[in-house]
């Protein structure tokens, strides 16, 4: 393990598997999950880890992000473990662009996960698998891990979407540039231009539409560069890679940045068997695409419910009807 100002003169030149790169803050429970899932992962002995460690927002966190610190110098279990400690605080966009960019000047690829990302035992090898057998390949952009909805067997063990999901992601460095060319009112404009923001929310649902997260972003309301990269992966017509079966899932979810209300809506079961990684025709199959506007939706109504049941006004509405509806049956 190594900790320097400079940390990238303590990086190898070279690594045979792509480099494993998480972005820590305060979560220690949530971190040491990943950790150890992670460490499960059958390249994980053969894997470099970085980790870029947030510093302080306001001083009411430093407790907890100096007990995550000290947990990270404790990881083993890979090749090369690195850990690099923002002298202050980067905010998580700009601790991910910095260290993404950093891998990048030095790596042609990375595999990207947050810090509330359980993964498959065979989730390292799933991605770089997907990283070495589309690496030339001009249709593809990027790959993702993560998928909650059944499908029917399939003539492949991936498929493509014109959609990035961030949760277990990887890219190359040459389409990283591409996945960010134009930010959000630039590419908000060229969907609009291009008419394609119809199809932009079909990878949505009506409840939270990519339209409506991307102009969020715009305002400067959330920072979704999920779906900024979306956007343009859309725009420029390009493709994303899945699993058909998860290779990760969020533990997360109302302890995050843009979402605050917790929920099992979002749920995966995760692959125990490595799949095979191959796919000669890139292009989306439109009952794939259909079946994840569907399933979002319902995902998304659920969460809304729960959004609802607990606000203070709508609780205590219930517990009114309630009493009466008993009172009545009594």
């Amino acid at each position: 393990m190594k900790h320097t100002e400079n940390p990238t003169a303590d990086w190898p030149e070279s690594l045979q598997y792509a480099p494993i790169v998480i972005c820590p803050y305060n979560r220690y429970d949530a971190l040491k999950q990943v950790i150890e899932a992670l460490k499960k992962n059958t390249l994980a002995a053969e894997s470099a880890l970085f980790l870029f460690s947030d510093a302080p927002y306001i001083p009411q966190h430093t407790a907890a992000v100096q007990k995550v610190r000290d947990y990270l110098y404790t990881i083993t279990g890979f090749k090369h473990v690195f850990v690099i400690e923002r002298p202050t605080n980067y905010g998580p966009i700009l601790n991910y662009d910095d260290a993404f960019q950093k891998i990048l000047d030095r790596y042609d690829r990375y595999i990207g996960i947050e810090d509330d990302i359980i993964t498959s035992p065979y989730f390292l090898q799933y991605m770089n698998d997907a990283l070495e057998c589309y690496k030339d390949n001009p249709e593809v952009m990027a790959i993702s891990a993560y998928k909650p909805y059944k499908l029917e067997k399939l003539y492949s063990d991936v498929f493509f979407l014109q959609y990035f999901q961030p949760w277990g992601n990887a890219m190359w460095k040459k389409w990283r540039v591409a996945a960010l060319s134009l930010n959000a009112a630039e590419v908000m404009a060229e969907l609009q231009r291009k008419s394609l923001l119809k199809k932009f929310n079909i990878y949505s649902s009506c409840i939270i539409s990519n339209q409506r997260l991307l102009q969020m972003t715009i305002d400067k309301k959330i920072n979704a560069k999920d779906v900024v990269i979306s956007a343009n992966i859309l725009n420029q017509g390009k493709y994303v890679v899945f699993p058909v079966e998860s290779m990760s899932n969020c533990i997360g979810l109302g302890d995050g940045v843009n979402c605050t209300v917790s929920t099992d809506a979002f749920n995966a079961t995760l692959a125990d068997r490595r799949l095979s990684v191959h796919a000669e025709m890139v292009a989306e199959n439109v009952m794939i695409v259909k079946k994840l506007h569907r399933w979002l939706l319902k995902a998304h109504l659920r969460l809304l419910a729960k959004y609802l049941f607990t606000l203070v006004p709508v609780r205590a509405f219930l517990k009114k009807f309630l009493k009466r509806l008993n009172s009545r049956n009594k």
